[in-house]
């Protein structure tokens, strides 16, 4: 089953091995996006006006951008609250619809 992915995240992934891996291993993970390995997800304006609400409710994380609001609102679109990152730093204080917390994969296991 693949893993519901925002294009944000794919586009931060994607400069993110590139720069610390190289190119044959951000050439692997987008083979990956395409044969199907994750599910990419629609972003309508609404999602990125919703997006950009969390991003001024939690200014004060300053390293918390689009890419992880996007997470926040594909979270909240399907009734989920893990989210699998590495940004702990910010999403631990980052609180999903209901105030609920998210738990944080793969830290929270």
């Amino acid at each position: 089953r693949p893993l519901l992915i925002s294009p944000f995240v794919v586009t931060e992934l994607d400069y993110m091995i590139s720069r610390y891996y190289g190119r044959e291993d951000q050439l692997a993970f987008l083979s990956e996006v395409d044969r199907g390995a994750y599910r990419l997800e629609p972003f309508a304006q609404e999602d990125f006006s919703r997006a950009h609400e969390l991003i001024s409710e939690y200014r004060h994380l300053t390293g918390f951008g689009i890419a992880d609001a996007s997470n926040v609102v594909l979270a909240e679109r399907y009734d989920v609250f893990d989210i699998l990152t590495t940004d702990q730093r910010d999403f631990r204080h980052v609180a999903g619809f209901g105030d609920r917390h998210f738990r944080i994969l793969p830290y929270d296991l």
